[in-house]
């Protein structure tokens, strides 16, 4: 992974993700993979929605930075890392444009799962290969590497809709809330065409999933 990133991009307050927690509901515990410099972490616990934040980083040059921000800070590749939590500690766990970063986030997925305790949930956000510009690129010949976006050049894996729901349902989790990030423009696109082209015009999806029994 490329850890030269512009440093906005380490910053981001997830707020569209944070948007599918459910209304008043307040978490003791939360995990975020790929916290970057604790500002979405630190927004929860602003708003008084969790207690605890904790993060994984991979980055060790934004330790100093997350640990002002959240309760605590681990530097490590989530792939090779043990997590030195106990079983079922948090109610939630993010990751936030982590999961296409990773080798094998078929394996993470399952790896975190006893981590969460039973009624716990994930947010994620996962962008859309299926999205119409890639396949208007491809269908000319062009798959290009950008600095960000759906083809951000440290990209590893690729999703669409239905490879994110068999994704999550076989390391043992079910999606029960999507929701899609569009432009406004697009968002009314889709509206007005019935919404039957709704994965190709989705940027990226955000997902909430509970922890199966």
């Amino acid at each position: 992974m490329n850890l030269n990133k512009d440093k906005l991009y380490y910053r981001n307050k997830r707020t569209d993700l944070l948007a599918l927690l459910p209304e008043g509901r307040r978490i003791d515990n939360v995990l975020e993979i790929g916290c970057g410099n604790g500002s979405t972490g630190y927004l929860l616990k602003k708003e008084n929605k969790a207690a605890h934040v904790y993060g994984i980083e991979i980055n060790d040059k934004l330790k100093s930075e997350a640990e002002k921000n959240l309760d605590r800070v681990i530097i490590g590749d989530i792939e090779k890392i043990e997590l030195p939590f106990d079983k079922e500690y948090f109610d939630c766990i993010i990751f936030a444009d982590v999961l296409e970063h990773l080798y094998d986030p078929w394996f993470v997925l399952k790896k975190i799962k006893p981590f969460l305790k039973t009624g716990g949930f994930i947010l994620a956000s996962i962008p859309n290969i299926q999205h119409w510009s890639v396949l208007f690129n491809l269908a000319g010949g062009k798959w290009e590497y950008k600095s960000e976006g759906i083809l951000d050049d440290t990209h590893i894996r690729f999703f669409t809709k239905r490879s994110v729901e068999k994704m999550f349902w076989e390391a043992g989790f079910e999606m029960t809330r999507v929701d899609r990030s569009m432009g406004k423009m697009i968002r009314f696109l889709n509206i007005i065409s019935l919404r039957l082209f709704s994965n190709f015009f989705t940027f990226r999806y955000l997902i909430f999933a509970m922890k199966k029994k």
